[in-house]
């Protein structure tokens, strides 16, 4: 068996679970609201859960890892909702574009999520 070469480890992955990576990734645009002034916890837990998911999408050795980015983004979805109807969710970014940060963000979040 002289001469043989282990396979490399490579990511297999439909088209939908890498949009769904892009998509998680891109929901991580409430940092850039966080960096903008926008009022969010100290450690917001929306863009580490949406990356942390993103990598299980990516990388995750079972063929059901998408499911968990999917369960993510629905959860971040429900929270921005939440959010909104105790009155600082995303209308408030979305109502003010002159406040660049927050509005761009917030929108780089929706199409992500």
């Amino acid at each position: 068996m002289a001469g043989m070469t282990p396979k490399r480890a490579q990511i297999d992955s439909s088209p939908a679970a890498r949009l769904l990576v892009v998509g998680l990734v891109a929901a991580a645009g409430m940092l850039i609201q966080y960096a903008s002034g926008v009022e969010y916890p100290t450690i917001p837990p929306g863009p580490i859960i949406a990356l942390v998911a993103a990598a299980v999408v990516a990388f995750g050795p079972w063929r059901r890892a998408p499911v968990l980015g999917l369960v993510a983004a629905v959860f971040i979805s429900l929270g921005g909702v939440i959010a909104t109807i105790a009155g600082n969710g995303f209308t408030p970014q979305l109502g003010d574009p002159g406040a660049v940060g927050g509005f761009v963000g917030t929108l780089v979040q929706i199409a992500g999520l």
